[in-house]
């Protein structure tokens, strides 16, 4: 089985303007517009002789151009631009962190409730704090505090203010700040931290946009004056960094790269002429490191800016007119194993002991994707972001008794209009009617007891295929084995338990025996656990051996030829790994990675391990695509069919999980921070190393934890992923109701721990 890894990025060629926002309020703000005198072509000008870039011969990765809105702007200090895409990076995304959009569409800034926090990463010591705020309920004090630390007082008036605070010693790296008030509401347009007290506040103009120098016009990062641009990025192999930089009036152009250890490293510095002139630094050594990438400029030259700067590789063949032309899908099957966790199968954990014979095979026949991640920790919410492609934040069906709500579309709805027959099967009681999952289906049943276990519920659908001819069809099956209760026969668990056990759990695990577990009643011997994980391990090797009599079902109908068949989990289960069992509550590796096997070869390469990462949210609009149908409408995912097939995306992938206890994971190369509404970060993972989450990384790794903060600022305040480099936009959010369960339907919640 091969194992790839894309890396292309598409770089949209999108002109930015440089127009600055609309000032407001008194004329002390520092907002201006950019001088980037452009020039204009003539329509019949001569055709000149194409000037050699010292781009060719490479492949963009990744344009950082593209990516501004990513990047922390600093004067001295961090700069930071409420009103803006830029906020997300330091209030996580408004996410708990009392911050949200301004009333006043007038303005560009942020309303800040009773208390606002603010993420930033330092790399020089700043002087004062610098802030433009005004209050909507008349003069009234605001408070500001670093850490432990008190910084001090200031009074915000009714109308725009400059307001100043000398800053105590702070030290680098990862600073909180937090901004108190008793107003009914403040705002804020900008904060900075500048590093020189009592120094006139900087001209903040927008990012990019066009810039002629010389004869030449690039589409460039602005740098007018003394300036840097701070990415937060994890090296590809055999990168180069190419750009061009150039300036009116001579100015010095400076690149450092910072590591999670050690002070930053200059890698370039040149004096910039009145002509673009275009560099390369080669990043080879820093492949695989997580690093801050700066882009600094010094003096006071004019009309300054970086041209088009970009990640490039070696040039890598793209195919994706293969998506076009390939044969597509005329059905879809999905299978869900619920409470099902990745580390069964070969395919994700090589030599784990589990016998699944069935699944082994189909994942060496299929594309296998080894960090594939739910979006959510339980059933509901992320059966609903598989079906809609919305993230749980958005759809917020997130609760036992929430309802989906009307105006959400799901997949079983748009594949119905498109002349698709649509069948569900399942055995889990949170997608059913009771709560609004029935949507777009020609049938829809939901099944309890022995009818709802993996033998009977994948008979059922093999022979639903058998019955439906060939007409096209959207086939969901999604089986309840082996969430709790674990009781399978003894041929399936005496593989990985040799005695007969006589301890206190009996012959099954219970819901009963869970909840004294883990509320500290009972306390597992170690033989307790090994029987308890035994039975687990039995109900995934029962579960592989009805899924697989099923797909051989479809292979003897002759279905796999023009069938997707995505084999995949809703979440995943612990079993003791970190002191307990089940799910629904904690954001580990065995609750949100999932198992996602892919098979359909025109379009899913055979035998083929896929290393980047993939979201559930994303399942609903690949499969679209490979049916060679129209998108759904308002959805957040993206397809990652482009990038199977050598599309230039984008880059990079990066994947948010969701806990409805306020904790939310995001996974960034090969960095995870998880982090705390009430707590902020609350662990930091190096995914590469071994038993990777038993090392808390937020001590020695802080730059990793910002790389991570700052996609995870972006994804929350962002969601839809076609508008999160272009800095616009926001999230919305649905509402979902609760349902009104009847006695059957809250019996089998109950059974299964949902209420």
């Amino acid at each position: 089985m091969q194992r790839v890894s894309k890396f292309a990025s598409l770089a949209m060629f999108l002109l930015l303007a440089s127009c600055g926002k609309e000032n407001s309020g008194d004329k002390s703000s520092p907002k201006a517009v950019a001088d980037t005198s452009s020039g204009t072509a003539k329509n019949n000008a001569k055709a000149e002789p194409k000037i050699p870039d010292v781009r060719d011969g490479y492949q963009l990765f990744r344009s950082l151009l593209e990516e501004q809105s990513r990047a922390e702007l600093r004067f001295g200090g961090p700069f930071i631009d409420f009103g803006t895409g830029d906020q997300s990076k330091y209030t996580r995304g408004g996410w708990e962190s009392g911050w949200s959009a301004s009333d006043d569409k007038s303005v560009s800034a942020a309303s800040l409730a009773s208390t606002g926090l603010l993420n930033t990463f330092l790399v020089t010591t700043p002087k004062e704090l610098v802030i433009r705020a005004r209050s909507t309920s008349g003069s009234q004090p605001l408070t500001i505090s670093a850490g432990k630390t008190s910084i001090g007082e200031v009074t915000v008036g009714a109308d725009w203010g400059v307001h100043r605070l000398p800053l105590p010693e702070l030290g680098l790296g990862r600073k909180k700040f937090k901004l108190a008030h008793k107003a009914e509401k403040l705002e804020v347009d900008w904060l900075w931290l500048a590093g020189e007290a009592g120094k006139e506040a900087p001209l903040v103009v927008e990012h990019a946009g066009p810039v002629k120098i010389g004869k030449r016009l690039r589409r460039s990062l602005l740098a007018p004056g003394a300036q840097s641009y701070s990415y937060y990025l994890q090296v590809p192999e055999k990168a180069t960094l190419i750009f061009d930089y150039g300036s009116k009036t001579p100015q010095d152009y400076i690149v450092r790269v910072q590591g999670i250890k050690g002070d930053p490293k200059e890698l370039f510095r040149a004096t910039s002429t009145s002509e673009w002139q275009s560099a390369k630094v080669d990043l080879s050594e820093l492949a695989g490191k997580a690093v801050r990438i700066e882009f600094a400029t010094e003096g006071a030259g004019k009309g300054g800016a970086w041209g088009e700067p970009g990640l490039f590789v070696a040039p890598v063949k793209d195919t994706q007119d293969s998506i076009a032309t390939a044969k597509k899908a005329k059905n879809l099957v999905l299978v869900v194993m619920d409470t099902t966790r990745s580390d069964q199968f070969e395919a994700f954990k090589a030599k784990n002991g589990i016998y699944t014979p069935k699944l082994d095979a189909f994942a060496k026949k299929a594309t296998t994707f080894t960090r594939a991640y739910n979006n959510a920790n339980w059933t509901k919410p992320s059966m609903l972001t598989m079906f809609s492609s919305l993230y749980p934040a958005t759809h917020t069906a997130t609760k036992p008794e929430s309802m989906v709500p009307p105006n959400i579309g799901l997949i079983s709805e748009h594949l119905q209009k498109q002349g698709i027959k649509t069948q569900g099967f399942t055995s889990n009681p949170v997608v059913s009617e009771k709560f609004g999952f029935e949507r777009g289906w020609d049938g829809f049943g939901v099944f309890y007891e022995e009818e709802a276990h993996g033998e009977a519920m994948y008979k059922r659908a093999g022979k639903w295929v058998e019955d439906n001819g060939d007409e096209p069809f959207f086939l969901y099956i999604q089986t309840i084995d082996p969430h709790t209760t674990y009781a399978v026969p003894k041929k399936y668990w005496s593989r990985y338990y040799k005695k007969n056990y006589s301890g206190p759990i009996g012959d099954s695990f219970t819901r009963e025996d869970q909840k004294k577990i883990n509320d500290k009643v009972l306390k597992p011997s170690a033989d307790d656990v090994a029987w308890i994980q035994a039975l687990y391990h039995g109900e995934i090797t029962y579960q592989d051996e009805h899924v697989g009599g099923f797909l051989d079902k479809l292979t003897e109908l002759g279905k796999l030829e023009d069938t997707i068949v995505i084999v995949t989990n809703d979440h995943g289960e612990e079993i003791y790994d970190h002191g307990q069992f089940g799910h629904g509550w904690t954001l580990f590796e065995e609750m949100i990675q999932a198992p996602l096997m892919i098979h359909y070869p025109p379009l899913f390469p055979e035998a083929t391990l896929v290393d980047d990462i993939t979201e559930h949210v994303d399942i609903a609009p690949t499969v679209l695509e490979a049916m060679g149908l129209p998108p759904m409408n308002g959805i957040e995912g993206t397809s990652f069919l482009p990038m199977l097939h050598g599309s230039l995306e984008q880059e990079p992938r990066y994947a948010l999980s969701h806990s409805d206890n306020g904790k939310r994971s995001v996974h960034v190369g090969d960095w995870k921070l998880e982090i705390s509404k009430n707590k902020g970060w609350k662990y930091l993972f190096y995914m590469k190393s071994e038993d990777p989450e038993k090392k808390d990384r937020r001590a020695d790794a802080e730059l990793a934890g910002r790389l991570c903060e700052v996609y995870l600022g972006e994804g929350m305040a962002n969601p839809a992923k076609l508008q999160r480099l272009k800095g616009v936009g926001g999230s919305r959010r649905f509402q979902a109701q609760d349902a009104n369960m009847d006695a059957e339907t809250r019996k089998q919640m109950e059974a299964l721990g949902y209420l």
